[in-house]
């Protein structure tokens, strides 16, 4: 299933198991999509894609202090051969190296 494009009825099924697992749960306020600008996105892609090979998205919490505390977002991480993106060496991992930087601060949807 990896890798392809899905039928539109059956991303809807897989994002509604999802909503009605989480209130299963009792969570009521849920984070249910992050949405990002075309435009500064695909900048990044462009950017970032000649070191990568793969984007993971990774789940994340914002922090307590942030605007959107304890909401869900999402994280867009290049990958190069199964390891976080760098433009050569890359062995520092805060943001001072050739790490190449995740992208994020997309929109909360609701």
């Amino acid at each position: 299933m990896s890798n392809r494009t899905i039928p539109v009825a059956e991303a809807e099924a897989m994002i509604q198991a999802y909503t009605d697992y989480m209130s299963s749960l009792g969570v009521n306020d849920q984070t249910q999509s992050v949405s990002f600008s075309t435009a500064p996105l695909l900048k990044w892609m462009t950017d970032v894609s000649p070191f990568a090979d793969e984007f993971r998205i990774f789940l994340g919490v914002y922090p307590p202090g942030s605007a959107s505390a304890g909401r869900i977002t999402t994280i867009i991480w290049p990958y190069s051969g199964g390891q976080p993106a760098a433009k050569s060496g890359g062995e520092d991992r805060d943001g001072g190296s050739d790490l190449l930087k995740p992208f994020n601060e997309g929109g909360l949807q609701p």
